[in-house]
């Protein structure tokens, strides 16, 4: 018997252990790495298809996230993972799939500008479905036959619906060895989900070690703290925007809220609605909902028993592709959005950077990248230009339409600075004072853009460099 670690080794995330015995390989984990990639993910020493089986500890993208690269490389044995572990797969690798085929098409964009050559997506929609099409669901707490001498059960260990640690029974001659491979853990009383089941006898244990030398501190009231910041934001007339990862967290805010909003904790302002921005949590969110009840704990079994629903069905939407064009123009308080844009205000990652280049300004989705127009803004002396003498240039042009007659001075009048300039300049001055915000965005973008553009794919040249 041997094991590789092929990766999450001196680091977290991109989970992946080869176990070889008797001639039979199998892979636990085939995670992504994600992130800075301090320490590269080991190539396999196998072909693909010389894999005789991979069990999956739980449904994250740094567990699960290579199987469809696995799949585009020529797998086509057994995935076995729990039933709603399958279930979240077939919605995460498609997403991760798509992130990739958009990476892509992202970097082939400025490539063509840059004179660089083409790149491939690590995978495609395609593969993601060739690996789901795989999977194999079973059951906690029952031993499966992998293969001759070979046996798994998986144990629920509360981290995410579904996830698991992994017993392994591989037999050799007359002797019997027990691995385990813990999986992420969860911790103690999480809403929704059991508490870990723990196990007391194995022969080696393969431990993810995330928080492996810290103590977690008391647990936090979220309920109280959640209760403080949206009473505080709806009486000044505000909503509360939350971003957060899609599967696992988003259904926790949604059973937080349906508390919330039960208990009348928030006061003064009815059944304020909730929306959900993210497909992929929305589709996570019905999966959560349709699930065994078997699966959670006593608490939440007992709602569901009542017939209430675990998440703040009652004032909750769904935020379609369709109707977000509706949705982003809501105003009003009692509107707390959903807003599952996992670490964007970290910007961790490739993906996550890049939602900065949607902004037409500096843009909180990407404070480590401010951007202009769709470009990042990096301060040198090449910037003069745009940086002061657009700015001036506006300001002359506005002066020269006051000289003339065609608007009259703007002092009168106070407008919130969150205004659209257009619709300040048309409470300041009607239609032509409209006209002249639009010119003035004009002559920005004329010389902003030029600037920017050549920047951009200047910096971008290098970083492939």
């Amino acid at each position: 018997m041997k094991l590789t670690f092929l990766g999450a080794n001196h680091e977290v995330t991109g989970s992946c252990t080869l176990l070889e015995t008797g001639g039979l390989h199998f892979l636990i984990d085939c995670g992504m790495e994600q992130g800075k990639d301090v320490y590269e993910n080991q190539p396999l020493p196998i072909a693909p298809g010389e894999i005789d089986g991979v069990l999956l500890t739980h449904a994250h993208i740094d567990h699960s996230g290579h199987l469809p690269l696995l799949a585009k490389q020529g797998y086509r044995g057994r995935i076995y993972a729990t039933r709603p572990t399958c279930r979240l797969c077939d919605i995460m690798l498609r997403d991760s799939a798509h992130i990739q085929e958009s990476e892509a098409e992202w970097k082939n964009r400025k490539n063509a500008r840059a004179g660089l050559p083409p790149v491939e997506p690590d995978y495609t929609i395609e593969d993601a479905e060739t690996a789901v099409s795989l999977f194999v669901g079973v059951d906690y707490g029952r031993k499966v036959e992998l293969a001759p001498g070979v046996e798994a059960r998986f144990t629920d260990v509360g981290h995410l619906l579904g996830s698991a640690s992994i017993e392994l029974w591989v037999t050799e001659g007359d002797k019997t060895t027990k691995l385990v491979f813990s999986g992420d853990i969860g911790n103690l009383n999480q809403p929704i989900l059991k508490d870990p089941t723990y196990l007391t006898e194995a022969d080696y244990v393969v431990m993810e070690s995330t928080y492996g030398d810290r103590s977690h501190p008391p647990r936090p009231d979220y309920i109280r703290e959640l209760v403080e910041i949206l009473q505080r934001t709806f009486d000044r007339g505000g909503n509360v925007v939350i971003p957060s990862f899609a599967v696992g967290r988003t259904q926790e805010l949604l059973y937080f809220i349906r508390e919330i909003k039960e208990k009348n904790l928030v006061t003064g302002h009815g059944n304020f609605p909730v929306y959900i921005d993210s497909p992929l949590a929305i589709e996570a969110t019905r999966i959560f909902r349709d699930t065994d009840e078997s699966c959670f704990d006593a608490e939440t079994q007992a709602l569901l028993d009542a017939g209430v629903a675990l998440t703040a069905a009652n004032g909750a939407y769904m935020v379609t592709y369709q109707t977000r064009s509706n949705f982003v123009t809501m105003s009003g308080a009692c509107c707390t959005i959903g807003l599952v844009l996992a670490m964007c205000f970290c910007a961790k990652s490739k993906q996550y950077r890049s939602l900065g280049r949607l902004g037409l300004v500096p843009t909180l989705f990407n404070v480590n990248e401010p951007v202009l127009f769709g470009f990042p803004i990096v301060l040198n002396f090449g910037m003069i230009v745009p940086v002061f003498l657009v700015p001036i240039a506006a300001a002359l042009l506005t002066y020269f339409s006051c000289y003339i007659g065609f608007v009259q001075p703007f002092a009168a009048i106070e407008v919130p600075w969150t205004t659209p300039p257009i619709i300040s300049g048309f409470i300041l001055g009607g239609w032509r004072g409209a006209l002249l915000q639009i010119v003035i965005i004009a002559v920005s973008f004329v010389g902003y853009y030029p600037f920017f553009r050549k920047q951009d794919t200047e910096a971008y040249k290098a970083e492939q460099e």
